[in-house]
């Protein structure tokens, strides 16, 4: 019988910061995520959404293992970019799109700076 109690064990450790043993290039546990990730990619196959969204989730995985709670910051920066290029799109003037566009520099300038 398995115990449930050492799979929750595992599980919550595989998803906490844990800043004693980051997941670095030369470990054991970064060449089984890369071979993790390198099947799923072969997996989705030509399923571009899918294999992209996998992608995506992976890297901020990889970001939230090595850089912690960085990877909040990082989302924010997604969506914000995100956002911007959708508002820079539905602008109605050249000048209501360059504005939208230096906003979006100006923030993600801050966001370096921190």
């Amino acid at each position: 019988m398995i115990d449930t109690t050492l799979i929750i064990n595992f599980i919550r450790e595989l998803f906490s910061l844990q800043t004693r043993l980051p997941l670095l290039f030369t470990s054991f546990y970064f060449w089984a995520f890369f071979a993790l990730v390198f099947s799923g990619i072969a997996l989705f196959g030509s399923k571009v959404l899918l294999r992209n969204t996998f992608l995506m989730f992976c890297g901020l995985f990889f970001y939230f293992k090595t850089s912690g709670f960085f990877v909040l910051v990082l989302i924010f920066a997604i969506l914000l970019n995100y956002l911007c290029a959708k508002a820079i799109t539905v602008a109605r003037t050249e000048r209501g799109g360059k504005v939208r566009l230096i906003i979006g520099l100006v923030v993600n300038i801050l966001l370096l700076c921190y």
